[in-house]
């Protein structure tokens, strides 16, 4: 019997663990499918082949994430996407997930009062479904037929919608393509030039890029090595206050790494700096 199980089950995690050593770095045991092999965002990982793998992450001396990532085993023809188990999607996201984030600003306070410093993280993506559509009704001059249509506008590229024109000239949208790089509630177009024609273009809302952003605060009291917080407090939000601030915070630069709940590259701001009077 394989010592190695293609599916994620809890079960064969933990076979698939038998043998890697114990040490210092804290390795997660990790199934990659063959979608998740082809993302871009789980590659920089190092997880770039379907198999069962040993992964660790850790950050450098600068407080920059890096990765280390040893495969144990190649699998063909493995479990597909849709019957994975594992809570592991920061680790190999299941589709396109990337972002974007603001810059805190810099930030005065007395001392002994708290500072606070914030971001914004814009997770992008595939669009996950259709919701709702514009000038999708009965409309003269239409012709009848089913249309795939790549999709423009909006954040991202590549989406395809399969149109299917009734007689009446309605039409229903359905996604064929996800693409990437979209924002929730983006507006697509899906020209009638060369395709179902008639007087307007439809219109469709893609609904939800099925990530959150996720968020960690790093503090340099030197100006260039970083270490993530331990102090003060929400330092895993887009909002970090500082602890009572004194006079030897005065100059401490605060930036934060931005990722995304589906295993986007992450990002990582500009640097802050607290002034202390």
């Amino acid at each position: 019997m394989s010592l190695y199980g293609k599916d994620d089950s809890n079960a064969n995690k933990t076979k698939a663990g038998i043998g890697v050593a114990a040490s210092s770095q804290t390795k997660t045991i990790v199934y990659i499918d063959e979608t998740e092999a082809a993302l871009a965002q789980n590659k920089n990982r190092g997880l770039n082949a379907p198999g069962w793998w040993s992964y660790f992450t850790y950050n450098d001396s600068a407080g920059n994430p890096r990765h280390k990532a040893e495969q144990l085993i190649f699998i063909a023809n493995g479990e597909a996407n849709s019957g994975e188990t594992q809570a592991d999607d920061t680790l190999a996201g299941d589709f396109v997930s990337t972002v974007t984030t603001t810059n805190p600003s810099n930030a005065s306070v007395a001392a002994t009062n708290t500072a606070q410093f914030t971001v914004a993280g814009t997770p992008t993506g595939e669009a996950s479904a259709i919701d709702g559509a514009a000038n999708a009704g009965a409309t003269a001059g239409r012709t009848a037929g089913t249309y795939v249509i790549s999709g423009t506008g909006g954040t991202g590229s590549g989406i395809k919608v399969s149109v299917v024109v009734a007689a009446n000239g309605s039409a229903t949208p359905t996604m064929t393509d996800a693409g990437g790089g979209y924002t929730d509630n983006d507006t697509i177009t899906l020209s009638r030039t060369g395709t179902y024609g008639g007087a307007s273009d439809i219109t469709v809302n893609v609904n939800g890029v099925g990530a959150t952003a996720t968020y960690q605060w790093q503090v340099s009291t030197d100006g260039t090595n970083f270490a993530n917080t331990t102090t003060g407090s929400n330092s895993t939000t887009a909002t970090y206050t500082t602890a009572a601030t004194a006079a030897g915070d005065n100059g401490n630069k605060y930036r934060c790494v931005v990722g995304t709940s589906q295993g986007a590259t992450k990002v990582t701001s500009n640097a802050a700096t607290l002034t202390v009077t």
